[in-house]
């Protein structure tokens, strides 16, 4: 007899935290879109960010990112996702400049192109190889629940 064990759901990463972030942009910032206003509501306070700033330092960051030419280095993450998502600490090897930072920059350049009218931003760069230190993201539209990330790059140091 053949019994099939249940699956565990997929742990949260930061690229599907970023689709999913992407998904509520282009829905106005709310997963009600059929009941949603046609302008949508923040919350009290919310000041949205300067978009274009976000995408100016970013791609300046970007580019200073590759100039450095860091190709095997070694990093701690630690993601979080609120509200039900405990912080995910890991220590990532990249070999060859395939991933790592250079997915961490592209993801947040998808996020910022997404930014819907309700979504916050805030990213501070490292101020010498220009890798993004920390990031974190938050909606705050009333016709979403408590959704945002964040994450926290330290000890990138490179490895022989």
């Amino acid at each position: 007899m053949l019994v099939k064990t249940p699956k565990s759901p997929p742990r949260p990463t930061l690229r599907r935290m970023v689709l999913a972030a992407a998904a509520l942009g282009a829905l106005g910032g709310s997963l009600l879109w059929a009941a949603q206003p046609a302008a949508p509501e923040c919350w009290a306070g919310f000041e949205a960010p300067d978009r274009a700033a976000l995408a100016r330092e970013h791609a300046g960051a970007q580019a200073r990112w590759q100039d450095a030419g860091l190709r095997d280095y070694r990093y701690d993450l630690i993601r979080s996702s609120a509200p039900d998502v405990p912080p995910q600490p890991e220590t990532v090897t990249v070999r060859g400049g395939e991933g790592g930072v250079s997915a961490l920059l592209a993801e947040l350049g998808a996020t910022i192109t997404a930014l819907g009218p309700c979504q916050t931003l805030t990213v501070r760069y490292d101020p010498q190889l220009s890798y993004p230190l920390e990031a974190s993201f938050a909606d705050q539209s009333k016709h979403v629940a408590d959704h945002s990330w964040s994450y926290r790059v330290s000890s990138l140091r490179a490895v022989p």
